[in-house]
């Protein structure tokens, strides 16, 4: 199981994650959030952020409740 699912996140962290699940710009994004998040591997990119296969697991932890489909970009 990749650490990025297990490893807790700080509440900014999570929130960061939520906002580039949406839509992929991380403008007001603490830089050392950013850095974790990618270090987890949950998320990729630079300007344009993604969430990899395992951010998207963890933001289905997250957002148990999110319907399906309802981060298209995530």
């Amino acid at each position: 199981m990749s650490r990025g699912l297990d490893a807790p996140l700080s509440p900014n962290e999570e929130r960061t994650l939520i906002r580039l699940a949406r839509d992929g710009r991380a403008a007001d994004a603490a830089d050392r959030d950013l850095k974790r998040l990618r270090a987890l591997s949950l998320v990729e990119g630079d300007r344009e952020w993604r969430l990899t296969s395992t951010g998207k697991k963890r933001l289905a932890r997250l957002l148990p409740q999110a319907p399906s489909g309802a981060m298209s970009k995530a």
